[in-house]
């Protein structure tokens, strides 16, 4: 079984590491417990939100992405490809039917549609409220490995295994292509989007 825990911020003052040893995590339940659920923890590094216990065939996650709302968690798997986990009703939502080895989640800054890739070299654009399909881009040769959105909202950027960065907006590609010498597994955006 996998666990993912959601951590908050880290808190404005460091916590202090407990002076006592830390317990072993209590055995995840596929459903979240009710109104004994345990509190959020202060830890190092943060504040312990939640733990998910995910139920069902997966075995590995590649990829995750929180909603700007804070109200839906997609995941992607090798083995599932991508789904939803509704974070205020503790619950499944939906399995978006897409190819296995999805690499790259990535909900839209105003949360409205959600973008997969992965494996079968295109980028699949959904609604997260209904699960269905509304766009699918191609133009990556490759394995898709990692994308993210600029700060303007609008322009997502995918990395493949050739090593090609592309630039995509509404579907086109809108800027030249960057090359690296290798393969790239992942992307990053500096604090200030440039």
């Amino acid at each position: 079984r996998i666990q993912v825990r959601l951590i908050a911020e880290p808190p404005a003052v460091a916590v202090q590491p407990p002076a006592v040893p830390v317990q072993p995590p209590v055995e995840p339940r596929p459903e979240p417990p009710g109104p004994d659920r345990p509190q959020p923890s202060e830890l190092p590094f943060g504040r312990l939100i939640d733990t998910i216990a995910l139920i069902g065939e997966v075995r590995n996650i590649y990829c995750m992405a929180l909603s700007p709302d804070d109200r839906l968690l997609a995941y992607g798997t090798p083995e599932s490809g991508t789904l939803l986990y509704d974070l205020r009703q503790h619950r499944y939502l939906a399995q978006l039917p897409q190819v296995e080895g999805v690499q790259c989640v990535a909900f839209t800054p105003d949360g409205s549609r959600l973008l997969t890739a992965g494996k079968d070299q295109l980028i699949h654009v959904w609604d997260p409220t209904t699960y269905r399909s509304l766009e699918t881009w191609e133009g990556h040769g490759a394995w898709i490995r990692d994308g993210l959105f600029l700060p303007d909202g609008e322009t997502f950027v995918a990395c493949d295994m050739k090593g090609i960065v592309r630039f995509w907006k509404s579907g086109e590609q809108v800027r030249p292509l960057v090359k690296a010498r290798d393969s790239l597994t992942d992307l990053a955006l500096s604090p200030d989007g440039k």
